[in-house]
């Protein structure tokens, strides 16, 4: 369709602005919300950041913990308790205590041993959680 021309040729010519002063504030208001989204974001973060350093705090210490029980359970307690049965066992063969007092020396000896192992394993799972958090293998097995 020829819009008054008179020579066969006529042109449209239309522009289109899309940011207007009338609409300026609509766009304000998407800046703030996007702006307020990015800090709603980031104090989420920080927020994950020290949720996760207090987990690896609080891992690394049960695993000093539990290290340090199995330590002192194999280096004082369970040979005390070795040298308990042992004096058990002597008392028993010259006949100055009875057997119930041997298998009570032996009772609380296999106790310890348990509390030992107990607190490896602990040590154990706690390292397992911890590589778990920090995503890496502590010990170098692949």
């Amino acid at each position: 369709m020829n819009f008054q021309a008179e020579d066969g040729f006529g042109a449209y010519v239309a522009m289109s602005i899309p940011f207007s002063f009338w609409t300026k504030a609509k766009y304000d208001a998407g800046v703030e919300e996007t702006a307020a989204a990015i800090a709603a974001a980031r104090a989420d973060l920080h927020t994950l950041e020290n949720i996760t350093r207090f987990h690896i705090r609080d891992l690394l210490a049960k695993v000093r913990a539990s290290w340090e029980v199995a330590v002192l359970y194999r280096t004082t307690v369970l040979p005390q308790a070795e040298q308990g049965v042992a004096a058990a066992r002597a008392g028993y063969r010259a006949g100055k205590t009875g057997f119930l007092d041997l298998i009570e020396a032996n009772r609380a000896w296999r106790g310890f041993q348990l509390e030992y192992y107990r607190a490896l394993v602990e040590r154990e799972n706690r390292l397992a959680e911890l590589e778990q958090v920090i995503g890496t293998d502590l010990r170098g097995n692949g």
